[in-house]
């Protein structure tokens, strides 16, 4: 057997026998159940610490703020149901509130998410890019902007604008 044969041998032995005793002699010793509530404060703590040590930054009091609310327990749905009385949709070009309703998809831009150079539209409840076909649909993104999504036919013949959708609240009648 060569001498780096033996070293790794050796190696592996002693990393068995440590193991042997970590997982044996740690078995004898009983520790006392830890608090539930200090276990979360600590694991809490030290969450905040490695995202300070990692970002290099400390939590602003506004952070802090909302930190401590979103861990409350929540006393109200805080997301609104969209009203679909007051959806801005749009249907493909050329065809009738009857047509929509015998079964053709209706189209609704409810939210634009940026992140980094990438956009997002979402149409109809799902993220879209540029460049992506439409469910149920033969459209094709074409151009994403916060305002408006630009969206043709899979042949280019037919397009049309998708303006954003948004919900507008009386924020004292919200919740009853």
């Amino acid at each position: 057997m060569s001498k780096r044969e033996k070293i790794i041998l050796a190696i592996t032995l002693l990393v068995g026998l440590y193991g042997f005793y970590s997982f044996i002699g740690t078995a004898a010793v009983k520790s006392k159940p830890k608090d539930a509530a200090k276990a979360v404060n600590d694991l809490t703590g030290f969450m905040t610490d490695i995202t300070q040590t990692i970002t290099g930054q400390t939590n602003t009091e506004s952070d802090d703020y909302i930190l401590k609310l979103a861990s409350d327990e929540w006393q109200r749905m805080p997301f609104v149901e969209p009203d679909s009385t007051s959806a801005s949709s749009a249907t493909a070009p050329g065809r009738t509130d009857s047509e929509t309703a015998a079964g053709v998809v209706t189209l609704v831009y409810s939210g634009y998410l940026a992140l980094g150079k990438k956009q997002l539209a979402i149409i109809n409840g799902i993220e879209y890019e540029v460049g992506e076909q439409l469910a149920e649909t033969d459209y094709v993104v074409q151009q994403i902007t916060p305002r408006q999504v630009l969206i043709t036919s899979a042949d280019g013949k037919n397009g049309m604008t998708l303006t954003l959708d948004e919900i507008y609240l009386d924020c004292e009648n919200t919740y009853e």
